[in-house]
């Protein structure tokens, strides 16, 4: 993460980034916080997340779920479709997801597809 990037990230999400970091996973900020950041726009404290395992040799959804558990204990977790999960803290929201592969049948939209991880 870039220097940059990192100052204008709230500091409470970026000990959420440590702790996950600590349990094995790489944190990528998606979405409209990149978007706004390069066009120069005012920036959100609601970040959308993709985690990637730092060891492959782990199962994905068993690790990534057992984050989710530990997380329970410090933060509010809300569920949300496609193995989405969203954090609630007084200063900001985060969703997190694993990567995944969106198969579309036909028109495209949020609701019309299925996930592949």
């Amino acid at each position: 993460m870039s220097n940059q990037f990192a100052e204008i990230l709230d500091n409470n999400f970026l000990k959420l980034v440590k702790t996950i970091n600590s349990y094995g996973f790489k944190v990528g900020v998606i979405g409209g916080t990149v978007r706004d950041f390069f066009y120069g726009s005012k920036i959100s404290h609601d970040y959308d997340c993709e985690l990637r395992l730092v060891d492959n040799s782990l199962e994905l959804i068993t690790h990534f779920e057992s984050l989710i558990k530990f997380l329970e204990e410090k933060y509010v977790i809300e569920h949300l479709n496609m193995k989405v999960f969203r954090v609630k803290h007084s200063d900001f929201e985060c969703e997190l997801t694993l990567p995944r592969l969106e198969s579309f049948s036909d028109e495209f939209h949020h609701s019309n597809f299925e996930v592949q991880f």
